[in-house]
């Protein structure tokens, strides 16, 4: 399922846009999984667009000004486009599973346009517990067994550690570094079928 992202740009005013723009790269610097070079570039060719529109806007009132705040409006939703094409690069990249597209998309602060969803018959969630660095991991019941993975590499999403499988549909994974992304994974094992993982979920651990 390829997703794809809306910005409904033209339908949004000078100061909303002012609004979202500084809300998507916001959410976008402060997410470790969107730390690739050319995302950091965009997101500050974004708030130098979002600055330049704002600035413009504060100008005295005149026929300059006007043409000044269109081109720089005009500038700053073509910034915007660029950055949300490069969100939906990462969502739709072949090692991420249907799943967990849409998640990538709200996580930076953004929409999607409406797209069929996808039918999910087995779904997992992470949570943070009340002991600092316990992350708690719970799957729909009903089947054999469990497996459970997570990583902290939340870009690549390598270097999968595994953790004990369980009978029951819940575990929990101890020990973490508090304040850094995690991306959790689940498996259900089901008599004389074979599953793919569930995942990933990304969480910031407290």
């Amino acid at each position: 399922m390829k997703i794809q992202i809306a910005l409904r740009l033209s339908q949004t005013t000078n100061a909303q846009v002012l609004r979202d723009s500084t809300y998507y790269t916001n959410a976008i610097a402060s997410n470790a999984f969107f730390a690739a070079d050319d995302l950091e570039q965009q997101v500050q060719s974004t708030v130098e667009a979002t600055n330049n529109l704002r600035n413009s806007i504060d100008q005295p009132n005149s026929d300059a000004k006007k043409d000044r705040v269109k081109g720089c409006r005009s500038a700053l939703d073509r910034q915007l486009k660029i950055l949300a094409s490069k969100i939906e690069d990462i969502a739709n990249h072949p090692k991420i599973p249907d799943e967990g597209r849409q998640a990538i998309v709200h996580d930076a602060g953004m929409s999607l346009k409406n797209t069929p969803t996808p039918k999910r018959k087995r779904v997992f969630r992470a949570k943070n517990t009340n002991i600092e660095g316990v992350v708690y991991l719970e799957a729909p019941g009903g089947v054999l067994a469990h497996e459970w993975q997570y990583t902290e590499d939340v870009s690549g999403l390598t270097k999968r550690i595994n953790l004990p499988g369980t009978s029951i549909s819940s575990t929990e994974v101890l020990g973490l570094e508090i304040g850094k992304r995690y991306a959790f994974f689940h498996r259900a094992i089901i008599s004389k079928k074979k599953t793919d993982w569930e995942g990933p979920l990304f969480l910031t651990v407290s």
